[in-house]
Formats: structure tokens, sequence, C-alpha cells
């Protein structure tokens, strides 16, 4: 992968947040969950909400039928409740190795885990930093031209 499409690696916290939670498990959870969400999260009038996800488990049975699990985190402010299969936790925040893809979805299979790759990599390499056991997650924004970027956030200690 070219540095054009991908970001120096930083090192960032971050705070703790209150998050809507909701798994899909299909073909393409990715975009199932994601359109989900964002149909919840409108139908509540949520705008500018952070859009996380990270790879969930699934059986061997469901694995075997190409099915894979994705869950969504938007965040969400107070008095905002859970429903329709959605739940409400309370992310604690951390700190994070950060890498940001651009434009990943030209060819996600490639891009995003040659992305997890190097960032795993950098870690292994850094004498001043270690990994971490919090949750390791993709972050959606806003790219260039209407585009999608994919930020990894990788836990470090």
């Amino acid at each position: 992968m070219t540095a054009q499409k991908m970001s120096e690696i930083s090192l960032q916290n971050l705070p703790p947040m209150r998050m809507a939670c909701y798994q899909a498990v299909s073909a393409e959870p990715e975009n199932d969950s994601a359109r989900f969400m964002d149909a919840w999260a409108a139908a509540r009038g949520l705008r500018d909400v952070r859009r996380f996800g990270f790879d969930s488990p699934v059986s061997s049975e469901q694995a075997k039928a190409g099915l894979r699990g994705y869950e969504q985190w938007y965040s969400v402010p107070e008095g905002i409740a859970g429903a329709d299969g959605v739940m409400i936790r309370q992310f604690p925040g951390g700190r994070y190795a950060v890498l940001r893809l651009f434009n990943p979805f030209e060819a996600p299979f490639e891009t995003i885990p040659a992305g997890w790759q190097h960032l795993h990599e950098w870690v292994q390499s850094q004498a001043d930093v270690k990994g971490g056991c919090h949750q390791c997650l993709e972050e959606l924004v806003p790219g260039e031209g209407g585009t999608l970027d994919l930020v990894l956030y990788y836990p470090v200690e």
C-alpha cells in the first residue's frame, strides 16, 4: 500500500463516550449494521454522531455459511434509550495508536487488512509503546471529494 493511502501513525486518547450499539451477522455486516444504525439514529433526530465499529465473532456454522459479524457503535447523548435491538453502553475511552486510511473502500479487502497489519507492526516495533487490551475500533469519517475515510484505533497502554 502506498503512503498516499494512509496517514502517519499517532498516539491519541479517545474520551469516554455513551454508545448506541448494534451487531449484525450477514454476508455484509458492516453495510447492514451501518444502514440499520443510520436509520435508527435518523429516527431519533441524531446528527453528527461518531461512528465506530469492529468485527465480532460468529459461530463456526455461521462462518461456514459465509457469514461474518460486525458491531456498530454510534455516540449518543444522555436521554437516548436503547430500542429495536440497540443497546446503550458506556465506552470508557482509552489510549490508541491511530492510522487513517484514505478512501479505503476502493479496495476494502486489501486496504483495510493492510492498514491493520501496518499499525500492528508499528506498535510491535516501538520500544516505548505496549499493546493494550481494550477494544480495537474503526471509525468512519468524511474524506476528500465526498469519500469516506477509515480511522483505525489500535489499543495501547
